[in-house]
């Protein structure tokens, strides 16, 4: 499952480089003001075509990477919890 924060605060920080408003990206994307609040709350419910649209119009997408690109292997846990000398 995606993290609906994560999308939701990449969105907020987006929107903020372009100096729009969630009003003026509801005129722009046609998405109601209510809903693109929702997504950048990360508290949208709907549907990933809402999502998505609202994404592009900020000049980013969706991904799909594997689970198990989040997995960290041997070594990275072997760093992570070596001591400091």
């Amino acid at each position: 499952m995606f993290n609906l924060s994560e999308i939701g605060s990449c969105a907020v920080q987006k929107r903020k480089e372009l100096s729009k408003s969630q009003t003026e990206m509801a005129g722009i994307t046609g998405i109601k003001q209510s809903v693109i609040s929702r997504i950048e709350r990360g508290k949208f419910d709907g549907s990933l075509k809402i999502i998505s649209k609202y994404l592009g119009a900020l000049g980013l997408k969706l991904t799909v990477s594997s689970i198990e690109d989040d997995i960290p292997d041997f070594d990275e846990l072997e760093n992570f919890f070596k001591d400091d000398e």
